[in-house]
């Protein structure tokens, strides 16, 4: 379980997802960065969900480290989806938007299908394992890799 420190910083980091989004709806630029406020959005809930996975069953509990690598899945999904959202906006004045968008749906299927083939090996737990082959290679072609939402609170 985390210490006085732990709980301070998850507090704050929490506060701040909130606070990009709140920022965001004040400067009436949410739909401008729409896929960053949503993977914003999706972090605090995330946050939240966590906190309350780990108060109830504990740190070494099957059913947080559950929630921890599936909501791990999909705040990956949501950076990588913010992350190309974002490069959009970059390539949009060099008119190669559509090249990046389809550049990045290509690396996401690939992502997936190359995951799933990785795995299916192993028909036992097949979801379990395709939640971290997959979230592990996302984030390193997204450029996210040192990113705190990739590593498992253990880790750290």
């Amino acid at each position: 379980m985390p210490g006085p420190l732990g709980y301070s910083i998850w507090f704050l980091g929490a506060l701040l997802e909130v606070s990009v989004v709140v920022c965001a709806l004040a400067k009436h630029s949410l739909r401008r960065y729409l896929f960053l406020n949503i993977y914003m959005a999706a972090s605090f809930v995330v946050s939240v969900g966590r906190f309350h996975f780990l108060n109830h069953f504990g740190l070494q509990s099957s059913e947080y480290v559950y929630f921890y690598l599936y909501s791990d899945v999909l705040l990956t999904i949501f950076l990588y989806f913010a992350l190309i959202s974002l490069y959009a906006l970059v390539f949009d004045e060099m008119k190669v938007q559509s090249i990046v968008r389809l550049a990045a749906v290509l690396l996401l299927v690939g992502t997936a299908l190359f995951s799933y083939s990785v795995i299916a090996e192993s028909a036992d737990k097949i979801l379990s394992h395709f939640v971290s082959a997959f979230s592990e290679p996302l984030l390193c072609r997204s450029g996210a890799y040192l990113s705190p939402v990739g590593r498992h609170p253990e880790a750290a």
